[in-house]
């Protein structure tokens, strides 16, 4: 039997190629790569003021949306995933004024500041993406 087309393998073989996902984090603790200090000092703060553990991932092949897979690795990151009672896990996009997607803001909220507000965590949400828009170069 011959394979009258060799070409269709190749596409059939590229379709199941798995992309490799490098996320670059941000946590109160340290950051990834030199630029997101300014993140891992928000983020520092953000735990003292609402007691909030949180951190920023980003990568560049996630969707423009709070991304799932960055959600998941946020979660594990916080070790929210076998503590469900003792805390509650929140993601949020991370989106310039412009409409700039940056990332997702995944936070561990413990159980007992189940009024923790979202407002507040949008707000952080927005002044990361600000330090996105201060360290771009003006045009």
């Amino acid at each position: 039997m011959e394979f009258k087309n060799i070409h269709a393998w190749d596409d059939f073989a590229h379709a199941l190629e798995v992309a490799t996902v490098e996320f670059v984090v941000a946590t109160a603790a340290a950051a990834d790569i030199e630029a997101y200090a300014p993140l891992s000092a928000l983020l520092r703060r953000v735990q003292g003021a609402f007691g909030i553990e949180a951190a920023f991932v980003s990568d560049h092949l996630a969707a423009r949306e709070t991304d799932a897979l960055q959600r998941h690795y946020g979660m594990q990151l916080l070790g929210a995933g076998g503590s469900v009672s003792k805390y509650r896990f929140e993601a949020l996009p991370v989106v310039s004024g412009e409409g700039d997607w940056r990332g997702t803001l995944c936070c561990r909220i413990p159980a007992a500041a189940a009024t923790a507000d979202r407002q507040a965590l949008e707000s952080v949400a927005q002044l990361i993406a600000k330090c996105f828009a201060d360290a771009q170069p003006a045009d």
